[in-house]
C-alpha cells in the first residue's frame, strides 16, 4: 500500500480488463502523474412510474447478454414530492440497454449522465483539488504509474502543484478561410513552455511526428491553444489521417480525440483552449486574442496579422509571421498563466474538470453544481428536454430623461435575483399555479410559493454566497503576493459569477431544471421592489433620473441616500449601496444607453462604441466624443472633431482595417431570409470554398458602385482602399454615432450633417 498527497485534475471512463473502470488523473504533490483505477463504482439509472417487480422483469430481458444488473427500491425525492423508485444498477452497456428499454414506459432519470460525471456527483470527488490517497499496485498498470485505487479522502485546501504547461499554435496555408485538412497544408508548429519559442517546420510528415516526440519529451500536464477545439484540433486530427501519420500528444491514450462534449481530449493531459475563455463573456466582441491580452494588461504585437493571410505572408514576409505568431504563442501561455487560478477554481467548486469547464456554457456549470447539490438532498435530477421556451417580462427599465445631469449617484441592490430568491424561497419545485396550503400567492401571476420544503435552489444560492463570505474572510490578513490569496480571491469571484447565474439559468431552455414561473416571479418582485424604492425615493425628496433591474440613478444627497438605503434594508430587506456617483452623466433618448464620468473613468454603456457592427473608425470618434462633451459639461469641440474625421477620411488617410464592419454568423445560411451585407458576403465566400459555420465572423467593406449596400459590401481582405464608399461611411457611420450623442443636448440631425458637410470651421458651426 501508498499513500499520497494528490491533486486531481479529471475523471474519465474506461474499459479495462473487461469491465468498467473510473480514472482519477491526478498529480502527486512531487509532481509525478499517477492514474489511480476504481472498479468498485457501478453505473444506473432511476425509473418512476413502474412497480419495482415490473421494472425488474423488463430490465432482465433487456440486459440478457450484455452483463449484470441490480434492481432494488429506493425513495427519492422529485419536484418537492417524495417518490419510492427503482435503482437499476450494474453495468454500463447493460444499464443503458434497460434505460433504453423502458424509455417509453416508465419516467427515467440520470440515463443521460455521463459515469464519469455520476462518479464526480455521487462519490463527491471534484477535480482540481487535493485529496489523500491510499492506493496498491496493480497487476496490469494499463496505464503508466497506474495503481488501484483504495481509499480517497478530501485533502489540504491549498493551492495546485506547479503545473508543467506548453503552449502550442499553428501555421496553416490556407487561403480559404478555416484550414482544410484535405488541401492546406501545416507547414509550421510554435511551441512555448516559458524559456523560448521552438520552432517545427520542414517536412509535414515529419513535422507532425517531431510534434509528438517533443510534446512527450517535456510531458507537459496543460497544453494550450487558441481556437484548438474549434479550429486546430479537428484539422490536426483528419490531416494526420490523410497522411497516414499518427498525432500522439497525450500521455495515454496517445491519440486526440473529440469527446461527447465537443472538446478534444488529449489522454492524460489538461486540454485548455482560451478561445472558450472569450467566447463565453460579452466583454471581448471580435473573441480574440489580441482582446484577451489587452483586458489581462499583456503586451500587444508590434505588428498585427491576419490569420488568414498567413498563406501570403509565409510566401511573401515569413520573418514577420514568425514574429507575430510568436506573440502568439507566447501570449497564449502568459494569458493563462494570468487567469490560471480563475481556470482551477471554476473547475474545483463546479466539479466539471479543467480539460472542459471552458467548453460548458454558464448554464452548464451551474447545472452541474446543482446536481452535485441534489443528489446530496435524495433529489432525482431531471432529464435533458428539447422545449419552447415561454418569454415573460424582465426587469424594470425606466425610459431616461435625456440629457447631461451632474452628480448622480447609482444605488445597487446587491446580488438583487439571488437575495429575492432566497427570501422568498423560489425555485423549481416550490412555485406552482394557483393558491396552495402554506404559500405565499402573488395575485398578478396567479402564482404560489410553497414554504412547506425548502428550495432546492435557495439552498444552492445559500451554500455559494456563504463560501463566498467564508472565503472572503479566509483572505483577509493574506498578502495579495501570496499564492494563497491569489486562489481565494479566484474562488470567491466565481462563486459570486455562479451565484448569478442561479435566476437566468431557470429562464433557459435547456436548463434540467427549467422553470418560466419561477424565473417571472423573481422578476416580478424584483421590479416591484425597485418601483417601491423610487415610489420611497420621491417622498425623500429625491430625484430619480433613471433605473435599470436592480439599481437606480438617484441624484446625490449624501443625507437623503443614507436614508434611502436604511429604509430598502429595513422594509424591503435587500442590501443597497451607492456603488459609483457620477460627476457627469450623460443619458440618450434610448434604455441601457448612457455614458459617464466618475474618478477620471469613463463609463460609455450601450452606445455604438461598444458594438462590433460599427466600424472601428466611427466607434473611435463617438468615444472621442462622448470625452469632450463629458469634459466640456456641454457639445465644447464636438462638431469639430467630427470635422476633423470626416477630412482625413475624404483625404483617404483611414487605414482600411478601421472601416470594416463585422458581423457574426448566427444560423447556416440557408436560413436567412434577409439581405444582409455580412450574410452576402458570406454566400459568396462559401461559393469560393470557404468554410462558412456558425459562430464564424464576417468583415466587410462598403464599397461605391450601384444598387443597395449588400450588392456592394465586399470582404475587407478582398477591398481596394481607392473604392470605399467615403459618402456611406460619413452617413450611416459617422454622423449617426455623434448624433446620437449630441441629440440629448437640442443639436438636431442637421446640424450634425451639416458640420459633416463642411470640413472647415465657418458659419455651418453655429447652424
Amino acid at each position: 500500500m501508498s499513500r499520497a498527497s494528490i491533486w486531481i485534475f479529471d475523471v474519465t471512463t474506461e474499459r479495462l480488463g473487461g469491465g468498467d473502470s473510473i480514472v482519477l488523473w491526478g498529480l502527486r504533490s512531487d509532481g509525478v502523474v499517477t492514474p489511480l483505477v476504481d472498479t468498485s463504482f457501478e453505473d444506473h439509472i432511476y425509473v418512476a412510474g413502474l412497480d419495482v417487480e415490473e421494472v425488474r422483469e423488463r430490465a432482465s430481458v433487456a440486459a440478457a447478454g450484455r452483463g449484470r444488473i441490480r434492481v432494488e427500491p429506493v425513495r427519492r425525492r422529485y419536484r418537492g414530492v417524495e417518490l419510492e423508485v427503482a435503482r437499476v444498477s450494474g453495468e454500463q452497456e447493460a444499464v443503458k440497454a434497460v434505460a433504453k428499454a423502458l424509455d417509453n414506459v416508465a419516467d427515467v432519470f440520470e440515463a443521460d449522465v455521463r459515469l464519469s460525471q455520476k462518479y464526480i456527483l455521487y462519490r463527491g470527488v471534484k477535480p482540481s483539488r487535493w485529496y489523500e490517497a491510499v492506493y496498491e499496485d496493480l497487476e496490469r498498470p494499463f496505464y503508466p504509474g497506474a495503481a488501484r485505487l483504495v481509499e480517497l479522502n478530501e485533502g489540504a485546501d491549498a493551492p495546485p502543484p506547479s503545473l508543467k504547461t506548453l503552449a502550442l499554435e499553428f501555421i496553416t496555408l490556407s487561403r480559404l478561410g478555416s484550414p482544410d485538412p484535405d488541401r492546406d497544408p501545416l507547414v509550421a508548429v510554435a511551441l512555448y513552455w516559458g524559456e523560448e519559442v521552438e520552432w517545427i517546420s520542414g517536412d509535414e510528415r515529419s513535422l507532425f511526428e517531431r510534434l509528438s516526440e517533443i510534446v512527450s519529451e517535456l510531458d507537459p500536464d496543460v497544453i494550450l491553444s487558441f481556437g484548438g477545439n474549434r479550429v486546430f484540433y479537428p484539422y490536426l486530427v483528419e490531416r494526420a489521417g490523410n497522411l497516414g501519420v499518427s498525432l500522439r500528444l497525450g500521455r495515454y491514450p496517445g491519440e486526440i480525440y473529440q469527446s461527447v462534449l465537443g472538446h478534444f481530449s488529449i489522454g492524460g493531459r489538461i486540454n485548455v483552449d482560451l478561445y472558450e475563455y472569450v467566447d463565453d463573456s460579452p466583454i471581448f466582441q471580435m473573441k480574440t486574442l489580441e482582446e484577451l491580452t489587452a483586458y489581462l494588461g499583456l503586451s500587444q504585437p508590434r505588428v498585427r496579422l491576419d490569420p488568414h493571410l498567413y498563406a501570403h505572408y509565409w510566401e511573401s514576409d515569413r520573418e514577420a509571421l514568425r514574429e507575430y505568431v510568436g506573440w502568439r504563442v507566447v501570449s497564449i501561455y502568459n494569458s493563462f498563466e494570468v487567469v490560471r487560478e480563475e481556470v482551477v477554481s471554476l473547475s474545483a467548486i463546479t466539479g466539471i474538470p479543467m480539460d472542459y469547464v471552458l467548453t460548458s456554457s454558464s448554464g452548464r456549470r451551474i447545472e452541474f453544481y446543482v446536481m452535485g447539490e441534489a443528489v446530496k438532498r435524495g433529489e432525482l435530477i431531471p432529464p435533458q428536454v428539447e422545449r419552447r421556451v415561454r418569454s415573460y417580462q424582465g426587469g424594470l427599465v425606466l425610459q431616461p430623461r435625456p440629457g447631461l445631469h451632474r452628480d448622480i449617484a447609482v444605488i445597487d441592490f446587491k446580488s438583487m435575483y439571488p437575495s429575492i430568491m432566497m427570501r422568498f424561497n423560489i425555485s423549481p419545485e416550490t412555485v406552482v399555479e394557483g393558491r396552495v396550503e402554506n404559500g405565499e400567492y402573488f395575485e398578478e401571476l396567479g402564482l404560489s410559493v410553497r414554504r412547506d420544503i425548502e428550495g432546492l435552489f435557495p439552498s444552492v444560492l445559500g451554500l455559494l454566497l456563504s463560501k463566498r463570505d467564508e472565503t472572503r474572510r479566509m483572505m483577509e490578513g493574506l498578502s495579495r503576493s501570496d499564492p494563497m490569496y491569489r486562489v481565494l480571491d479566484a474562488r470567491q469571484r466565481t462563486l459570486k459569477i455562479l451565484a448569478n447565474t442561479v435566476y437566468g439559468y431557470m429562464g433557459w431552455g435547456a436548463a434540467r431544471w427549467y422553470s418560466a414561473e419561477a424565473a417571472s416571479l423573481v422578476t416580478f418582485i424584483g421590479r416591484r421592489m425597485i418601483s417601491r424604492s423610487m415610489d420611497r425615493a420621491r417622498e425623500m425628496g429625491l430625484e430619480v433620473i433613471y433605473g435599470d433591474t436592480d439599481s437606480l440613478f438617484i441624484r446625490h444627497d449624501p443625507a437623503k441616500v443614507d436614508r434611502l438605503l436604511g429604509w430598502i434594508s429595513e422594509y424591503l430587506g435587500m442590501e443597497a449601496k451607492v456603488e459609483k456617483v457620477y460627476r457627469r452623466l450623460l443619458f440618450t433618448s434610448a434604455k441601457k444607453r448612457y455614458a459617464g464620468v466618475y474618478d477620471g473613468v469613463i463609463d460609455i454603456v450601450g452606445l455604438e462604441y461598444n458594438r462590433r457592427d460599427w466600424c472601428g473608425y466611427a466607434r473611435e470618434l463617438q468615444g472621442e466624443v462622448v470625452a469632450e462633451v463629458l469634459r466640456a459639461g456641454g457639445v465644447g469641440r464636438s462638431l469639430d472633431i467630427l470635422r476633423e474625421y470626416v477630412s482625413r477620411l475624404r483625404r483617404g488617410e483611414v487605414p482600411l482595417e478601421k472601416l470594416v464592419i463585422w458581423e457574426q454568423i448566427t444560423r447556416p445560411l440557408d436560413e436567412y431570409r434577409v439581405n444582409a451585407p455580412h450574410v452576402e458576403v458570406a454566400r459568396e465566400l462559401a461559393r469560393r470554398g470557404w468554410r462558412i459555420g456558425r459562430g464564424v465572423f464576417i468583415g466587410y467593406v462598403v464599397t461605391r458602385g450601384e444598387g443597395p449596400i449588400y450588392k456592394r459590401a465586399v470582404h475587407y481582405l478582398e477591398a481596394d482602399p481607392s473604392m470605399v464608399d467615403v459618402n456611406y461611411y460619413i452617413e450611416h457611420q459617422l454622423i449617426p454615432v455623434v448624433h446620437r450623442v449630441l441629440e440629448p443636448l437640442g443639436v438636431p440631425r442637421k446640424r450634425v450633417e451639416a458640420a459633416a458637410r463642411h470640413t472647415g470651421r465657418g458659419l455651418d458651426a453655429f447652424m
